[in-house]
């Protein structure tokens, strides 16, 4: 991360005028441009008027790049609407049959060691009945479920060094 900007203007142009800026502050050799990758709004990568199109009007040579972590986010959010279970209610039992024995949960600890991930104790909010769960077994992969991209915003610029 080379900055953070935080500006209420959210055009394509504005964008793009707001990387250049980045770039030559930190005496970047914007002609090593090589990729620019972003969400995939249309702001950010639309084929006629977009962040991406005003640096490959400038820079002829660079490639696109997608944000595949977005993409999978929205084909899982989708994929849960069609699921014939409650993924919520599977995971609370899941957390009950758990959080009820110390044995069970030095078990889950142990698997966890096993796959080489973090057991965290968290929190989890009840969207229905707005209200806070506590979860024993969050891992990183789940925690990827529950991330958005709340603002349109450029994600990487890579430079060829």
């Amino acid at each position: 991360l080379l900055d953070f900007l935080e500006d209420s203007r959210e055009t394509a142009l504005d964008i793009f005028n707001n990387a250049i800026k980045v770039i030559e502050n930190h005496q970047l050799q914007i002609q090593n441009l090589s990729s620019i990758g972003a969400d995939n709004a249309n702001i950010n990568l639309d084929e006629y008027h977009s962040v991406f199109k005003l640096f490959k009007d400038r820079f002829p040579n660079i490639f696109k790049g997608n944000c595949y972590s977005h993409i999978f986010h929205v084909s899982v959010k989708h994929a849960h609407d069609e699921l014939s279970i409650d993924i919520e209610l599977t995971l609370c039992k899941f957390y009950s049959y758990f959080s009820k024995s110390a044995k069970r949960v030095e078990q889950l600890k142990a698997y966890y060691d096993f796959v080489n991930l973090e057991y965290k104790v968290g929190y989890m909010k009840n969207k229905r009945q707005n209200r806070y769960w506590k979860k024993s077994y969050k891992s990183h992969a789940f925690l990827g479920f529950i991330g958005t991209h709340k603002h349109t915003m450029v994600e990487f610029i890579t430079f060829t060094l």
